[in-house]
């Protein structure tokens, strides 16, 4: 019984006959077909590359979705041009031995209520121990819900304990449907191999 069911298996998982099925004109043949080797195989890049899926961070995501998280990418990537230099001026302001200075970049920085700001505020939170409070201050007052994932991400993948203890305060009054599952994947990440209190 075993074997009969292994040679289906095999047969399902390297699509068989229906190997050109696509080429005869018959596309939602071969859907139905690789949706049942799929259940059989659930993991086989073969069939999932056949679907149309590509690999993402480890996971398998429909072309629609890796369209959207290149566009988020290419949005993080344009806000950090536009932020980051602002970010490392104040940082230099923070660390500066001038009061005045260092009062003058607090100022710019509890201003920030730009959305466009958060990937480069959650980088100076991450950068900085002399800028890491009043970074996380920044993004709990932005109304955007991607403040609320950076915050999430700060208070599980920081370096400081610190850190991590007050953006994870920062979220105390959030809906945790909007940032425990973002918490939970960055504590599943591969990227973050510390261990975590």
């Amino acid at each position: 019984m075993l074997d009969c069911a292994e040679a289906r298996r095999r047969r399902s998982t390297d699509n068989g006959p229906w190997r050109n099925v696509r080429n005869n004109g018959l596309v939602e043949q071969e859907r139905v077909h690789l949706s049942w080797a799929l259940d059989l195989s659930p993991e086989n890049p073969a069939i999932l590359r056949r679907l149309g899926f590509r690999r993402l961070n480890g996971d398998w995501v429909t072309q629609a979705e890796w369209d959207a998280a290149a566009r988020r990418a290419q949005t993080v990537r344009a806000d950090l041009a536009t932020w980051a230099p602002r970010m490392t001026e104040i940082r230099k302001g923070l660390e500066s031995r001038s009061s005045r200075k260092r009062k003058a970049s607090e100022s710019k920085l509890e201003v920030i209520r730009d959305a466009s700001a958060i990937p480069a505020l959650e980088r100076l939170a991450h950068q900085s121990e002399n800028a890491d409070e009043l970074a996380l201050k920044a993004l709990a007052e932005i109304s955007d819900h991607r403040a609320v994932l950076a915050l999430a991400r700060l208070a599980v993948t920081s370096e400081s304990f610190t850190t991590q203890r007050v953006a994870a305060e920062r979220l105390q009054d959030r809906n945790r449907d909007h940032f425990v599952p973002v918490m939970l994947a960055s504590m599943h990440s591969p990227s973050n191999t510390r261990t975590l209190s």
